[in-house]
């Protein structure tokens, strides 16, 4: 079956979880390196009745909420790369 960019998703073997499952640092970090990150944040945003937990392109609900009002979602995630810095 193809998924299309999902095929390519760095959380394909799993996406269950990372789409809606407890929120976990290394799903985030998962996402800084995926290829389709782009595809699936526009996904979530485009389907927010779908997407309102989990991560998806690098993002939580709240943070999806945040770009869906106007903010810049490469700050968000550069803000998101930040943290996961200073976590390690």
């Amino acid at each position: 079956m193809n998924l299309g960019w999902k095929d390519d998703a760095a959380c394909r073997h799993d996406p269950g979880g990372h789409w809606d499952g407890e929120l976990l640092p290394s799903m985030f970090v998962m996402c800084m390196g995926c290829p389709v990150r782009d595809e699936c944040l526009m996904e979530a945003l485009h389907h927010e009745d779908r997407s309102d937990a989990g991560v998806w392109g690098g993002t939580d609900p709240e943070q999806r909420r945040l770009i869906r009002k106007g903010a810049d979602p490469y700050e968000i995630w550069h803000e998101t790369a930040n943290e996961m810095r200073v976590a390690a």
